[in-house]
């Protein structure tokens, strides 16, 4: 059982859902890889579902514990994000099938983690809110989110991000283009397109939505295509998947600290990094420096 004292920042709870790609292997690996670098960890909790996770979390912010580790993709991040901003409570995070948020922060392993934690910095950074929800990375709009909401958990866990490969294959061939109004201050973007793409922060997937986006600069980056056929809907999302997007024609992307209002006609599939999210429509905002984290010493994106 947790117990009710103030912990030092060196001490740790760990979370990890074990229905998470890695979740089985970060139970195992993280607390000896934290106690190797000099961090107590108070306990190491494994649970299968989100809801378990989010009790978790919440029972450790109740206990005013300093430093909570959760262990899973960045659904389960997203899961927890709503309860942290409030707390004030510092974090870390890895890791699942796509891991975007961790490798915004700069983590891309186990081990980078663990030196995060024991030997990192603490730093603030943004969050997405869609519709008054917080989300830790990204948001998506048609295709992608049909994707996201048909790919099987057991896929994602035997095969890893190819998983939505494979499961985009149906939706590609029945997929239907919508027509998408996205209004921001002084600004308006309408198109013809299968897919929006919204992210706080860089990585959509494992590649950039946009080289220059951060997770501290206050700003939402949004890619859409005006494009609608099949062979332009296939082209992007391979596009996307490279990590090619900005060599397409017609396409609109863009970073903006305003708050954004997204319409469809008809009303489309909404995912917040990767869990579904209901239809259209969408306002859309970031906030800035909502969530403490604990980044790798190295990572040169500093928040004021």
């Amino acid at each position: 059982m947790w117990d009710n004292r103030r912990v030092d920042p060196r001490q740790a709870i760990v979370i990890v859902r074990g229905h998470s790609r890695h979740g089985r292997e970060a139970y195992e690996t993280v607390p000896s890889l934290l106690r190797a670098r000099g961090v107590e960890v108070l306990e190491t909790r494994l649970v299968e579902e989100r809801d378990q996770v989010c009790k978790a979390v919440r029972r450790a912010i109740k206990q005013k514990v300093r430093l909570i580790v959760v262990c899973g993709g960045d659904g389960t991040q997203t899961s927890v994000v709503p309860f942290l901003p409030i707390a004030g409570t510092p974090w870390a995070s890895y890791r699942g099938t796509g891991n975007s948020f961790a490798l915004g922060l700069g983590i891309d392993s186990f081990e980078s983690a663990a030196d995060a934690i024991a030997y990192g910095h603490e730093r603030r950074v943004d969050l997405g809110v869609a519709n008054g929800t917080y989300f830790a990375n990204f948001l998506t709009v048609g295709l992608p989110a049909q994707v996201a909401a048909e790919t099987p958990r057991e896929l994602k866990s035997a095969i890893g991000p190819a998983a939505y490969a494979v499961a985009a294959v149906v939706p590609l061939l029945t997929h239907r283009p919508f027509r998408v109004d996205i209004r921001w201050k002084r600004h308006r973007v309408r198109a013809r397109t299968h897919q929006v793409i919204a992210a706080n922060g860089r990585f959509y997937g494992h590649q950039a939505l946009s080289p220059e986006a951060t997770v501290t600069d206050g700003k939402m980056t949004v890619f859409v295509r005006n494009r609608a056929s099949k062979l332009d809907m296939i082209q992007t999302y391979l596009a996307l998947v490279r990590g090619e997007q900005q060599s397409l024609s017609d396409v609109s992307l863009w970073s903006t600290s305003k708050a954004l209002e997204i319409r469809t006609k008809p009303k489309v599939a909404v995912s917040i990094d990767g869990c579904d999210f209901g239809t259209t429509p969408i306002r859309l905002r970031v906030a800035g420096h909502a969530l403490r984290v604990m980044t790798p010493g190295n990572v040169v994106d500093k928040t004021p």
